[in-house]
């Protein structure tokens, strides 16, 4: 796994959560939430087994295209003035 930045991580998604590229994401709108607490469940799963599990790309980027789908459901979700 790449060196990995927080703070890069987080400007990137912040700047337009649309363009922030993930090499295994999860198309998160188009998962069931039975399909979704599947991968997060062995996400989990597989970290509680090894902390070293979360270096791996398939198992980080469950992590990171839950977070992106959430970020974006958050600012699309925002009260409006």
């Amino acid at each position: 796994m790449p060196e990995f930045n927080l703070q890069e991580e987080i400007q990137s998604l912040s700047d337009d959560p649309t363009l922030y590229q993930i090499d295994h994401e999860l198309d998160v709108p188009q998962l069931s939430p039975q399909a979704i607490n599947r991968h997060l469940e062995e996400a989990i799963d597989q970290v509680t087994q090894s902390t070293e599990c979360i270096t791996l790309p398939e198992v980080f980027d469950v992590y990171r295209s839950l977070l992106k789908y959430v970020h974006g459901s958050r600012r699309a979700c925002a009260p409006r003035p």
